[in-house]
């Protein structure tokens, strides 16, 4: 989690600008296939709460999670290693590109995730194409939603220009057929879920939030 793919759905659909920076927010919910196995049970979805923010620019994918059990079953990619052990033995970083990876893993930003509480708290990272995220299992909420687009503002601003400049100039081409077209404000990812949104019931500041429905 997160993934992408079509005609996927989202509640408490949030967009806006936060901090300078385009952000979207939601619910996504889905069944687990371990749910309602036993007679009598009823199968409860999994809710899990998205924050994007744009970044300058698409750049290669990194992620930066906790190590748990489910890791070790069922996900096989390579972990990268950066040499610090604080580090390395409490992250599992997975990458497209290593050296775009160690630029953005500077030892200014891995203090940072070692010692902030909001990264403490397990508060995955994703960079993917032009959006930084993060995701908890939960419901969206007025101060979950204030928390983490500060926490994803505050990684952006520890990442120098010359790091998205290097990652934006050896960047290639998307595919072709690639057709698919956010609106203003609207990352890759945020597109692919817009069918079945709601409206949120939700305030924040100091960032400037627009309340709206896509249909």
């Amino acid at each position: 989690m997160p993934g992408s793919g079509d005609n996927l759905s989202a509640w408490h659909h949030v967009a806006g600008e936060f901090r300078g920076r385009s952000f979207v927010c939601f619910e996504h919910r889905y069944n687990s296939p371990i749910s309602g196995n036993q007679p009598g049970d009823r199968k409860r979805p999994t809710i899990e709460s998205l924050f994007m923010v744009s970044t300058p620019g698409s750049v290669p994918s990194v992620e930066i999670l906790r190590p748990s059990m489910m890791n070790v079953v069922v996900d096989r990619r390579d972990k990268m290693q950066l040499g610090v052990s604080a580090f390395d033995d409490t992250n599992r970083v997975v990458t497209q590109d290593e050296d775009f990876t160690r630029s953005l893993l500077s030892d200014d930003m891995m203090s940072f995730l070692l010692a902030d509480p909001r990264a403490l708290a397990k508060s995955p990272l994703q960079l993917r194409r032009a959006e930084l995220f993060t995701w908890y299992t939960g419901t969206l909420s007025p101060a979950s939603l204030d928390d983490r687009l500060n926490y994803l503002c505050d990684v952006l601003d520890r990442i120098p220009e010359r790091t998205w400049t290097a990652a934006l100039s050896k960047l290639s081409a998307p595919p072709p057929g690639n057709n698919a077209s956010p609106r203003p404000g609207e990352g890759h990812f945020a597109c692919a879920v817009r069918s079945a949104v709601a409206q949120a019931d939700v305030s924040s500041s100091p960032g400037r939030i627009v309340r709206r429905n896509f249909l």
